[in-house]
């Protein structure tokens, strides 16, 4: 008998021992030559849990972003922005707009003054864009974020940089192994939930180690992970269609978002990153009821004749980021919001 468990034992140790191996030979060669599998999740370290908003920047912490495709510097100011420093009491005459938005707005894999905001700042020094921009962030979060925090800067414009992730995110717990706020719909009315929003748990603790240090196990885990959900349709990773309740969610928040800012005396605006069709329909549908003023970037995308992203993510690149501050800044001209 006991040497039947000492076989097993044996054999145990070797299979496990074995299986480390290959997953050490496949992620060497993954590093190698499969950069596009790089994580994308370095900037998660300049996170912090926050019980309103599941995650937030940690105050005054700097560090490099590195990535195949870019090396960048992070500084975070006192205010938990990816900014300059900015007085909350409005000490001159320049026009404030506060940038609501996620990794696109944060400023992914590009220096703080290549972000399309700093691009408009720079043009136009009479207005102050402040960048409140964090990585992940879902509608929800950033109507939160404006209520509790953004609205003490006093902006006079507050313009939301939406991706159409942010409809799997406003219906949803929890996004990248972190826990999070989640508005639901009751009796025709929002409902704030999940707050205070609870502490990572140990397993999404491993998670995010997983997804913040691995090509192949990044991936495996992933792939598996859309796969369970597929099986058991527990969740989409698809284009949300129109009968999504996710929609219905954004549709209520982005009304909720315009009474809040037009209660302080500012103006909402919305620029929508490139989607599919389905997106782009039902984003354009739901501004104009709200009357909401709205610029869509993908015929300025279409129409660009260098590359926008980077080679090996999916963000947009300095060149990205310059085509959608052109574009914007013709949009905020427009509308009398420039100069």
């Amino acid at each position: 008998m006991r040497a039947r468990v000492s076989a097993l034992g044996r054999h145990f140790v070797l299979v496990l021992t074995s299986t480390l191996v290959a997953l050490l030979i496949a992620e060497g060669i993954c590093r190698i030559l499969i950069p596009a599998w790089s994580p994308p999740t370095a900037d998660r370290r300049f996170w912090t849990h926050d019980e309103l908003l599941g995650w937030a920047h940690r105050p005054h912490h700097e560090g490099d972003f590195e990535h195949p495709d870019f090396s960048v510097k992070v500084a975070i100011n006192s205010d938990g922005l990816r900014d300059r420093e900015y007085e909350r009491t409005r000490v001159s005459q320049k026009k404030r707009v506060l940038v609501l938005g996620d990794s696109f707005a944060w400023g992914f894999g590009v220096d703080r003054k290549g972000i399309f905001c700093e691009i408009l700042e720079d043009r136009y020094p009479d207005t102050e864009f402040i960048n409140a921009g964090v990585s992940g962030y879902g509608t929800d979060q950033q109507l939160l974020y404006y209520r509790e925090r953004g609205a003490f800067y006093r902006p006079d414009v507050v313009l939301v940089l939406f991706h159409e992730n942010d409809i799997v995110n406003n219906c949803h717990p929890h996004q990248y192994n972190y826990n999070k706020p989640r508005f639901v719909i009751r009796d025709g009315e929002l409902v704030l939930t999940n707050v205070p929003v609870p502490n990572p748990t140990l397993r999404q603790r491993a998670l995010a180690w997983i997804f913040a240090r691995t090509h192949f196990v990044r991936m495996l885990t992933a792939v598996s992970r859309e796969v369970w959900w597929r099986m058991t349709d527990s969740g989409s990773v698809e284009t949300p269609q129109e009968d999504d309740p996710g929609m219905a969610t954004t549709r209520m928040l982005f009304l909720r978002l315009k009474e809040a800012v037009e209660r302080d005396g500012a103006r909402l605006v919305v620029v929508t990153v490139p989607a599919e069709e389905a997106t782009r329909l039902f984003m354009g549908k739901t501004l104009a009821e709200a009357e909401i003023p709205h610029l869509a970037l993908d015929d300025a995308f279409a129409a660009a004749s260098e590359p926008l992203y980077f080679e090996n993510d999916d963000h947009w690149n300095p060149a990205g980021h310059r085509i959608v501050a052109a574009t914007t800044e013709g949009f905020l001209l427009d509308l009398g919001i420039l100069p």
